[in-house]
């Protein structure tokens, strides 16, 4: 599981409170560009990814802004497959530490 640690920081994030995509960039850029946790590909097509498979899903934004940005929220499935990993894996408490670190500058 190694290989998809963008993956489980970005459903760690959403296990919480949905997300702008520009959000989950902001964290995944600044919060924890010094942790091993994260890969430093470029988030987007992750989050297409995740999408494809059905453990994210997006819904529009209403806040009248053109272009509509994506908000994302986790699905049942990426719940699931979060909530395994977790408790697989000995990132269960740096799970809450990196979610923490999640404070983007406005």
């Amino acid at each position: 599981m190694e290989e998809e640690k963008n993956k489980y920081a970005i459903l760690c994030l959403l296990n919480h409170k949905n997300r702008l995509g520009n959000d989950i960039k902001i964290w995944h850029d600044y919060a924890l560009k010094n942790y091993y946790f994260v890969d430093p590909d470029p988030i987007y097509p992750k989050l297409n990814e995740l999408e494809m498979q059905g453990l994210i899903c997006p819904i529009e934004s209403s806040d009248g802004l053109e272009p509509a940005q994506k908000t994302y929220q986790i699905t049942d499935k990426g719940r699931e497959d979060f909530n395994v990993w977790r408790d697989e894996t000995r990132h269960v408490r740096l799970t809450i530490h990196y979610l923490n670190r999640f404070r983007p500058e406005r």
